[in-house]
């Protein structure tokens, strides 16, 4: 054999062994994620877009579902989200972070407020279908404590909104890593849930007008600059039908039953005292602007707003409580601006309703969002004591109520 033939059969050996280390290094791989998913046990989710599964609960299995957690006898309106002639309860499931056991998931139950609430009429389950903890976490035997599923219920904890007509509620549900936020809009008379989306990027806002969901989204915990906010906006009644998406520099912070309502800042707190007016713009679901109001110090979920009369006088006025005048002159400017009428606007009507010397007041009503207008009485109490004088109800034609005023007397 020349050295030419050696040469070219050491060669081919090499190339054979090199071959076979790769095939035995694949099959060894392979052998050890198969291992890994068999004592796993990972569940993920099957859809790529809405990792949510909804499931019709059997009543009798709702019942002890929600007697678990929430009151018995559930006879007030109060103790539920009501709406629509409905009192709505709920169930929220978590895991403790890295511990596996099942998937975050929501229970929500409907009751007749006409029946007092006795009886539950529908219920339904919505679950997290993107789960990505082990359900089988390995113990290791030098550890003394073993780490096992840690599975926690408690009455219902996720964030919702309800609509102006308080047909619709959307309840906010995290995924098990909490990089995705979902929501479902859920029908309040039925149970059904009419729409569900999942969000990856910072929220900063979520509004429910009578027809559409919006949710605004930032790269930062502001809109302008270098947050690049987003307003996405889904329709309830065309489900297959995709969000529109406008690019914002505003706030989203609330809606009227045919609009959104967005601010170039927003309102933290309720106005309790010398409050800056401001400008909101009403928007419609392609992100037309309808209409701007002034003068707005506070904005109520229902879409109320009350706002100066005069804007222009009340901004001037706190301009001088605010600059550094003499202790007489802005006494003078306050006593000035408590007499600029104030007035509560629903935007969609037109109507106006004097809240001078007033304070307003969120409240649930059997049909949906309400405000109580209440006025301060004397009283010898250190802390200040007030009567309620009126009632609104957002699923009404708007006009102040005045009858049954006594189921707001422990409020």
């Amino acid at each position: 054999m020349n050295s030419q033939s050696a040469s070219t059969s050491h060669s081919f050996i090499q190339q054979e062994l090199r071959r076979d280390a790769r095939v035995f290094t694949v099959v060894a791989l392979m052998i050890a994620v198969m291992l890994t998913i068999s004592t796993c046990h990972y569940h993920r989710s099957l859809d790529s877009t809405i990792g949510l599964k909804i499931t019709s609960l059997d009543l009798s299995t709702a019942e002890s579902i929600d007697s678990a957690e929430n009151p018995p006898n559930l006879t007030s309106w109060k103790n539920s989200i009501a709406a629509n002639g409905y009192y709505i309860t709920g169930v929220s499931q978590f895991i403790e972070e890295g511990t596996g056991g099942e998937p975050p998931s929501l229970s929500v139950f409907g009751r007749r407020s006409s029946d007092k609430g006795k009886d539950i009429v529908w219920a339904t389950q919505i679950k997290v279908n993107d789960f990505t903890y082990p359900l089988d976490v390995p113990t290791h035997p030098d550890s003394s404590s073993e780490q096992s599923p840690s599975t926690k219920t408690t009455t219902l904890t996720n964030d919702w909104t309800l609509s102006p007509n308080g047909k619709y509620v959307a309840f906010k549900l995290n995924s098990s890593t909490k990089a995705t936020t979902y929501f479902a809009v859920v029908e309040t008379s039925t149970g059904a849930v009419v729409r569900t989306t999942h969000i990856t990027r910072r929220i900063i806002g979520v509004a429910l007008t009578d027809t559409h969901l919006a949710v605004e989204t930032s790269d930062q915990p502001f809109p302008g600059g270098d947050g690049h906010a987003t307003l996405t906006v889904f329709s309830l009644s065309q489900q297959d039908s995709p969000p529109t998406t406008l690019p914002t520099t505003q706030w989203l912070i609330g809606a009227s039953h045919r609009s959104f309502l967005v601010s170039e800042s927003i309102y933290s707190e309720p106005c309790t005292g010398n409050c800056t007016p401001k400008t909101v713009s009403r928007i419609d679901g392609t992100g037309h602007t309808i209409d701007t109001i002034t003068g707005v110090i506070d904005v109520y979920s229902g879409g109320w707003m009350s706002r100066f009369s005069d804007p222009a006088a009340a901004s001037s006025l706190l301009a001088q409580i605010y600059d550094p005048i003499g202790k007489q002159e802005r006494q003078a400017a306050n006593e000035q601006l408590d007499s600029i009428r104030r007035e509560l606007v629903d935007p969609d009507s037109g109507q106006h309703t004097d809240i001078t010397d007033l304070l307003m007041k969120e409240v649930g009503l059997p049909t949906g969002p309400g405000l109580l207008a209440l006025k301060q009485v004397p009283s010898e109490d250190v802390n200040a004591k007030y009567a309620p004088v009126f009632w609104l109800s957002s699923t009404d034609d708007g006009h102040p109520h005045t009858e049954n005023l006594e189921q707001f007397t422990d409020d």
